[in-house]
């Protein structure tokens, strides 16, 4: 199994990759310097796989909403890349009217921008089970789901979001 590349961790947000899969953890503000980062990082990743890449992310509960500046700079590079992005999976965590909330909104944007791009899941099982359909296969023989589902653990034990304001976001 190969390593995940990290790209950038701080007390917000964490974003690494993974052969053609960028690995996305939310747990605090995703303001503009993050979206910039996670463009390039899309960027880049597809320098190195140009037949296309996967995005998955998670949001925890709690994740406020990223500010109106960098849900444009995400709308702005999910356009550029077009096609390029496979798929790209949104896991909303929690229970309850809020995260429910935030997932049909996400949908609702999807539809009115006409960029049915962002499939939102509730539970990071079923998206990887979806994610596994795009991502570049291994040289061995661990099954794809089990193998992902190893690596988004790993990834996001390590990681260990705090509340407080962060140099990039505002308060």
């Amino acid at each position: 199994m190969s390593d995940v590349n990290l790209v950038l961790m701080d007390s917000a947000v964490y974003l690494g990759t993974y052969r053609n899969v960028t690995l996305i953890d939310v747990g605090g503000v995703c303001d503009l310097v993050h979206m910039k980062a996670i463009g390039s990082a899309y960027r880049a990743l597809l320098d190195l796989y140009p037949r296309g890449i996967v995005a998955l992310s998670y949001l925890r509960p709690g994740t406020p909403v990223s500010p109106a500046d960098a849900r444009a700079e995400s709308a702005r590079f999910v356009r550029e890349l077009g096609d390029s992005i496979l798929f790209s999976a949104m896991v909303v965590e929690g229970e309850g009217v809020l995260p429910q909330m935030l997932r049909t909104v996400i949908r609702g944007v999807n539809v009115l921008a006409r960029m049915p791009r962002i499939n939102v899941y509730s539970r990071g099982d079923e998206a990887i089970r979806q994610v596994v359909q795009y991502m570049v296969p291994g040289g061995d023989d661990v099954e794809p789901v089990a193998e992902l589902t190893s690596v988004v653990r790993r990834v996001r034990t390590a990681f260990r979001p705090s509340r407080r304001v962060t140099l990039t976001s505002r308060p």
